[in-house]
């Protein structure tokens, strides 16, 4: 057993052992010592000359670190510290046990990063093991930096972004760019699903979103290896695209939000819904769905919130620039403008956050009749409550369920209206109200946690504090 000091007051006894067949995959991958994180953060004051000769410089002080690692929204710092939330807990909130858990999402993230580049021919396979060690040695050293001021006050959200910030720093932003983090891949995928399409054409809208449901946990991208899908996988990946077609959701309102466009058109007003979009494969068929009722209701309006940058594997502007070309969506091109509209923001976060949104998202939104956000990551740091909106995911991981109320696997498309918060966070988890507590639906059927093919959760991109405390 090791003791790992946090913070004051805060520490914890680790079995590092132990920790590593506890640790959180990220997208499917897995460093061989998930425990190396928290292994270097208890052992930094022995490796400063690593840390050092990583570098080339001196070591950053306690100002520098919030000035040249934490994100940035459009130019300015985004709001840090003590008493500001950021959704839907801070580390702060965690005990000592899922911290330790946190830190092995961290090296698994590093590593995930790190290998990709390997793959790419951008990095030597020589370096790996060293750059892994210098990555997590700076992240430790930001982390403690202030009495750990950044580790008490960041989110699953913000960690992420520094995560990538400390591998841009270390390899360069030649080689990888936090603002254009994984243009690669995500094109690679994005390529084969609008090959595939053939295979789904023809759905209803209900199906179609389904479909986008099923593709989020289809885990395409880690199926790459050389740039194609191999072996069994595309038919891996097609089972888990069409699983929530042949299953009940658990909460399922999507008849509800096709009811209240088909009632607006009936009636001659326009409706206009903002949508928030997620991984790039699923977008895809979440943009077929908006095109069916395009093409249905001519007074169905919608503005989709772009991302300019380019964050994991996530929908940017540059990849609506493919789709919106592609044959399958001639549709929706000739509606650009008119019954489409899209708004182009900056944020440098794997999702969306509401108390960082810009003002042009906020005059996107205030646009809006209602708001569709898409994403397991999005319903846990994007709740607009000023807004009637639909939060469409499945739910993944301990973290989601411990602010929906249900289980792995469970495919959820929930009305949440104005005024109402998806979940409500508290210090104490056995306090906190889930969203089968506060949403206007309920589940009525028991989804389906078999079928899928996938042996054990693949958390994206969150850490895993399992409980907090008061």
């Amino acid at each position: 057993m090791s003791r790992i000091d946090f913070w004051k007051n805060c520490s914890a006894e680790v079995d590092l052992a132990k920790s590593r067949t506890a640790s959180v995959t990220v997208k499917g991958e897995c460093f061989r010592d998930p425990g190396r994180c928290l292994e270097l953060f208890g052992n930094m004051s022995r490796r400063p000359d690593l840390l050092r000769s990583a570098l080339n410089r001196p070591l950053p002080g306690f100002h520098e670190v919030c000035e040249f690692f934490l994100p940035r929204v459009c130019g300015k710092r985004i709001p840090f510290g003590p008493g500001i939330e950021q959704p839907p807990f801070t580390w702060g909130d965690c005990n000592p046990q899922a911290l330790v858990v946190n830190f092995t999402y961290n090296t698994n993230a590093i590593y995930r990063i790190l290998n990709n580049l390997n793959k790419q021919g951008l990095i030597g396979s020589s370096h790996l093991d060293g750059l892994m060690d210098k990555a997590c040695l700076l992240l430790s050293y930001i982390y403690q930096q202030g009495d750990a001021y950044v580790l008490k006050h960041l989110n699953n959200n913000i960690n992420m972004y520094l995560i990538s910030r400390v591998v841009e720093e270390l390899v360069g932003k030649a080689v990888y760019d936090v603002d254009r983090q994984e243009p690669q891949l995500t094109r690679v995928s994005l390529g084969h699903t609008l090959k595939s399409l053939g295979a789904y054409l023809s759905n209803s809208v209900t199906e179609y979103m389904a479909l986008a449901l099923g593709r989020g946990v289809a885990f395409q991208e880690q199926a790459f290896s050389t740039g194609r899908l191999e072996g069994s996988e595309p038919a891996t990946v097609k089972a888990r695209t069409s699983h929530y077609t042949e299953e009940k959701l658990a909460v399922d309102d999507r008849q509800h939000l096709i009811d209240r466009v088909l009632e607006a058109n009936d009636e001659g007003h326009d409706i206009r819904m903002c949508a928030i979009l997620d991984d790039t494969s699923e977008t895809v068929f979440d943009l077929l769905w908006i095109q069916e009722l395009m093409k249905s209701y001519r007074h169905f309006h919608v503005e989709l919130l772009l991302n300019r940058l380019q964050v994991s594997i996530n929908f940017s502007s540059d990849m609506m620039a493919t789709i919106i070309e592609n044959e399958h969506f001639s549709e929706l091109r000739r509606r650009q403008g008119s019954q489409l509209l899209i708004r182009h923001i900056f944020c440098p976060l794997i999702s969306f956050q509401s108390n960082l949104l810009t003002r042009t998202a906020h005059n996107a939104l205030r646009a809006a009749d209602f708001v569709y956000v898409k994403g397991l990551n999005f319903f846990e740091t994007c709740q607009i409550e000023s807004k009637d909106r639909y939060h469409a995911f499945v739910v993944l991981g301990p973290i989601s369920q411990l602010y929906t109320g249900l289980q792995d696997y469970d495919g959820v498309f929930v009305h949440i209206p104005s005024g109402v918060m998806g979940y409500t966070h508290h210090r104490d988890s056995t306090r906190i109200r889930p969203l089968v507590g506060v949403c206007t639906s309920r589940p009525s059927h028991p989804a389906p946690r078999v079928g899928l093919g996938v042996g054990t959760s693949q958390v994206e991109d969150l850490g895993m504090p399992r409980r907090v405390q008061s």
